[in-house]
């Protein structure tokens, strides 16, 4: 979902998660028949996950702890590619598949199943949906001529070319969206990459990046306070951070042994982060808070964790549930985290389920 609300789920996210005194369990979401390794990229506020599953080639899933993992296919004409990134708490997903006419982002529902979102007018035929709001608006980033632009897609208007930083080449990717439709990402601008902050009343802004560093920066998550996260250069590496408007651009630093290479995947509305940053045993999954810093998921887990090394952590939902990719046994899996002070992930899509039809039935009084 990358950075959504969901009214009547928030209050059962309001109080446990923010100390690391939590433990975590671990669901593996396996992979589909057939295939060899898994990825997981979002999970929404009802436990549903998406990701890929690869083998020959790679097949969009979504995942939740009753059907398991279920192939959604791919756009028509294609060559059987597909990947899934985000999924909302409406169960929309959003994605990048083959097609016809090249790679195109999608977005897909249990009803309309995957549709072509389309791309800009002026360069090859590809783009590619990364995040969307539950508003069903999608960010992500489409080829015109020279390079690529950010993009934001709603079924009303269509696409809309979000551009690009000024002065430097045609660069521009849209990779997380939040409920007020503000996009994160980033450009190359004339200094080198940056990271940005588009919405509709400012434009593009420039994000910088950490101070006294090289000219490098990416923003990759945004929540509903405005806080971005991504990674930034410190010379001898990349380290994480996170951006207010307030704050700038704040060093969330790395984890201890390997190179300095960090970077903040996604942020949820407690303003926790996780990411991936590398050790002296490869790339650790992390998650961080202002008040107990960066730790390594792999110390936060119980018992279900044996044979378990957590490579990334790539989304985090208002109930502090964790999605990535590790390694349990020696095979590449996507794996679920859910906290152990949190209900059972099926009991949760009976909560949010009824919750939703809830807030729906008020809102229409």
């Amino acid at each position: 979902m990358k950075a959504t609300r969901c009214a009547g789920i928030v209050v059962l996210a309001a109080s446990p998660l923010l100390a690391h005194a939590v433990t975590y369990s671990v669901t593996d979401l396996g992979v589909l028949s057939g295939d060899s390794f898994s990825e997981a990229t979002d999970v929404n506020n009802l436990g549903q996950v998406v990701g890929y599953s690869l083998g020959s080639t790679s097949r969009a899933f979504i995942w939740d702890p009753i059907n398991g993992m279920q192939e959604i296919g791919d756009l028509p004409g294609g060559q059987n590619i597909s990947q899934a990134s985000s999924i909302n708490d409406n169960g929309f997903v959003v994605g990048s598949s083959s097609a016809s006419t090249g790679t195109r982002g999608f977005i897909w529902d249990p009803t309309n199943g995957m549709v072509d979102i389309g791309d800009l007018e002026g360069g090859v035929d590809f783009s590619s949906a990364h995040s969307l709001n539950n508003n069903n608006q999608v960010a992500g980033f489409s080829a015109v001529d020279g390079g690529n632009h950010a993009i934001l897609w709603d079924a009303a208007n269509g696409l809309t070319d979000l551009g690009e930083l000024p002065g430097g080449s045609v660069a521009g990717y849209g990779l997380s969206i939040n409920s007020h439709g503000d996009v994160a990402g980033y450009s190359v601008a004339a200094t080198g990459h940056r990271a940005f902050l588009w919405n509709s009343v400012t434009g593009m802004i420039d994000l910088g990046d950490i101070p006294g560093r090289n000219d490098f920066s990416q923003g990759y998550g945004v929540n509903d306070n405005g806080f971005v996260v991504g990674r930034s250069s410190t010379g001898n590496g990349d380290h994480g951070f996170i951006w207010d408007a307030t704050n700038g651009m704040v060093d969330i630093g790395d984890l201890p042994g390997g190179i300095e290479l960090t970077i903040g995947f996604a942020i949820n509305n407690s303003n926790q982060v996780v990411g991936q940053s590398d050790t002296v045993g490869g790339g650790h999954a992390f998650i961080w808070d202002s008040t107990n810093g960066m730790v390594d998921l792999n110390t936060l887990l119980d018992a279900t964790g044996s044979g378990w090394t957590l490579m990334s952590a790539t989304s985090i939902n208002e109930l502090g549930q964790i999605v990535g990719t590790g390694q349990f046994n020696g095979q590449t899996r996507a794996f679920l985290l859910t906290p152990d002070s949190v209900p059972e992930p099926g009991t949760m899509i009976a909560l949010g389920i009824g919750a939703l039809a809830l807030a729906r039935k008020k809102r229409k009084k």
